[in-house]
């Protein structure tokens, strides 16, 4: 699993998403814009990162991100410690 980016106290450091846009690149790949809030106080506005993806990745990714809103819609059963 991957070492996520923490702050000083542990917490993982994480972006406000502001957008995103796809494109299909050489009509084989797959590409992805994702706009995200800066998390510079001194310099507030967006940044954004370009990815390329194959089509394996793109259908992997968007298999991730369903399950995990599933996970994050539903409720966990009480007395379940929350993150």
């Amino acid at each position: 699993m991957a070492e996520w980016t923490k702050d000083e106290s542990g917490m993982i450091l994480l972006r406000p998403l502001a957008g995103y846009e796809t494109a299909v690149v050489a009509e084989t790949a797959c590409a992805l814009r994702i706009e995200h809030g800066s998390g510079h106080a001194e310099k507030p506005g967006l940044e954004a990162v370009q990815l390329v993806l194959t089509s394996a990745q793109a259908r992997a990714l968007a298999g991730a991100l369903l399950r995990m809103a599933d996970r994050a819609e539903r409720l966990p059963p009480p007395g379940t410690p929350r993150n």
